[in-house]
């Protein structure tokens, strides 16, 4: 065996380790792109119908995993998202049908506003951080 055939493996091998480092570098780059509020984790309590949202972070983003009303009804998150730096998510309402779209607007300590919107009608609303 040649000197040079001998070298094949090793180049490889460097070559491989060096790529994995790379692609472990740039998904670090990514998640800290995304600059995420992390004021947001928690269960939120909506001021005026008293359910609750679940915000986590999933892999750097901010996600909506869950709404539920007070009386237990779970909706159906739709759309979840960061858009102009802002977490904006949509769910629907499985006994009434209603679209809802939500937006944070601010967050203070443990209060969180957002501006909602359906087909009909819009508005502000307080929630509060209870986990």
């Amino acid at each position: 065996m040649s000197k040079q055939t001998a070298l094949i493996p090793l180049v490889l091998l460097t070559i491989f380790i060096l790529s994995g480092f790379t692609v472990i570098h740039k998904s670090k780059a990514k998640i800290a792109q995304q600059n995420i509020n992390r004021e947001l984790i928690g269960v939120w309590q909506d001021q005026k119908t008293h359910g609750n949202t679940t915000i986590k972070d999933q892999d750097g983003t901010l996600v909506v995993v869950s709404v539920e009303a007070s009386d237990g009804e779970k909706y159906v998150v739709l759309e979840s998202k960061i858009e102009n730096g802002n977490l904006k998510w949509s769910y629907k309402v499985p006994s009434t049908g209603y679209v809802l779209n939500m937006e944070v607007t601010s967050v203070s300590g443990d209060v969180m506003n957002c501006h909602w919107s359906n087909s009909t009608a819009s508005g502000m609303q307080d929630f509060k951080r209870v986990n």
